[in-house]
């Protein structure tokens, strides 16, 4: 019987458990968030003896282990009280301080969100702002796709995705992923990766969250390693699903993921070595049911990134977009959501010379009903052109004063297969 899991994301500041029927196709095994629900109740799930549950991140308590109190006045009582030579006759007082902690912490967060949430400046320009999905396959060589030309590996879903929206043949991409999601995620051409620049609207990210958008990063969670030990959520994603660790994004069958909040899902079906459900499987099937669950209400803003063993595998990649299609398409969405498919550059590729850390890329940018289908352009571009072309394309009114890029999106919508401008 496939089981269903709970996973905690966050959504406009408030924990909710999503729960995700089969997500795994019975290759997971079941999972409890104790995050409180919408309406403040709490949603459990089933429980399991085959795998840990939902965690909170923290190592499991042991008897002679005495945690401190988060909140200040209740950790000043609590050590006054573990000083007092009635600290031993006192274990009820004890367990009450460590409820008030946690009721005091949640409603510290929720304050901390409630206010978060009234700072937001939701503008958008009409209520047929379109959906954004941004699938990126790092490392893919445009060279190795057949919806490019290769011949060895036919990619069936890309071409058909490609026949429905506009392929771009001269687009570049830094081949260094973390030079790549700074340029993404700011929309600057710099190679300076220290971290990324905070403020209201100072990523991608930020603007699609700002502009009334929920956000949210599936897969490659580690930007490069920008968010390697910094939460997403810092930089404007409401939730995010996978892994930062870059040993755990080489393995190709991963039997952990991590999620908003500190939660972590075992993954039973690759425990103990098991080959059962493979990452790039994982990542798609978690897109999914994300997708099916923000049918109504705001927008959505959705980055879903595919590592390098995932993009190299041509078969697994194009299957991959297949099935996010073909939900898009389940679920109605596909006219009302701009989808791009793209990739870091690939510095082997042989078909122009690199320029500044940048190699050729894949770039297909779909807009169901909205472009000429199947138009080839050679108009010249690159990722740090992606921020303000969305920026466009969602009518946001605050952008980063610091763009570099420009946007495309006019090329977009009526692509000049042969008039290119220099990049």
């Amino acid at each position: 019987m496939n089981p269903s899991l709970y996973l905690p994301i966050v959504r406009n500041g408030v924990f909710a458990c999503a729960s995700l029927v089969a997500l795994f196709a019975g290759g997971c095994g079941t999972a409890t968030s104790s995050a409180p629900a919408p309406g403040g109740e709490l949603a459990q799930g089933p429980p399991s003896s085959e795998v840990d549950a939902f965690s909170d991140g923290a190592a499991p308590r042991a008897d002679d282990v005495e945690e401190e109190a988060e909140n200040p006045l209740v950790r000043g009582i609590q050590q006054a009280l573990r000083a007092s030579p009635l600290a031993e006759e006192a274990t009820g007082l004890e367990d009450d301080l460590e409820e008030a902690d946690d009721l005091l912490s949640r409603a510290k967060q929720s304050n901390r969100e409630a206010l978060r949430e009234a700072n937001r400046q939701v503008r958008l320009r009409n209520h047929g702002s379109p959906n954004v999905l941004f699938i990126v396959a790092e490392g893919v060589s445009r060279d190795a796709l057949g919806v490019y030309g290769a011949a060895d590996n036919p990619t069936v879903h890309l071409d058909a995705f490609a026949q429905a929206g506009v392929r771009f043949t001269n687009f570049t991409a830094p081949w260094e992923e973390d030079i790549y999601w700074r340029r993404l995620l700011t929309g600057q051409r710099t190679d300076d990766v220290d971290e990324l620049p905070r403020g209201r609207v100072s990523t991608l990210s930020a603007l699609m969250w700002q502009g009334g958008y929920t956000t949210h990063l599936i897969g490659d969670c580690s930007a490069g390693g920008l968010f390697a030990n910094v939460d997403p959520r810092e930089f404007e994603f409401d939730d995010w699903a996978g892994l930062r660790d870059q040993a755990a994004l080489d393995d190709s069958f991963p039997d952990v993921l991590e999620a908003a909040g500190g939660a972590t899902l075992q993954v039973s079906a690759n425990a103990n070595g098991k080959e059962g459900i493979s990452a790039g499987k994982l990542f798609t099937n978690v897109a999914k049911a994300q997708l099916a669950r923000l049918l109504k209400g705001r927008p959505f803003f959705m980055i879903v990134a595919y590592p390098r063993h995932v993009a190299n595998d041509v078969k697994e990649l194009d299957a991959a977009v297949g099935e996010l299609m073909a939900e898009l398409d389940k679920l109605k969405l596909s006219r009302h959501t701009v989808v791009i498919f793209t990739g870091t550059g690939d510095k082997n590729s042989a078909t122009v010379p690199a320029i500044r850390h940048s190699a050729p890329a894949p770039m297909i940018v779909r807009r169901a009903g909205q472009q000429p289908p199947g138009v080839v352009s050679s108009h010249a571009w690159d990722v740090a052109d992606v921020l303000p072309t969305l920026a466009d394309a969602v009518s946001a009114i605050h952008r980063p004063r610091s763009i570099e890029g420009r946007s495309m999106w006019p090329e977009v919508r009526q692509p000049q297969p042969e008039s290119p401008i220099d990049p």
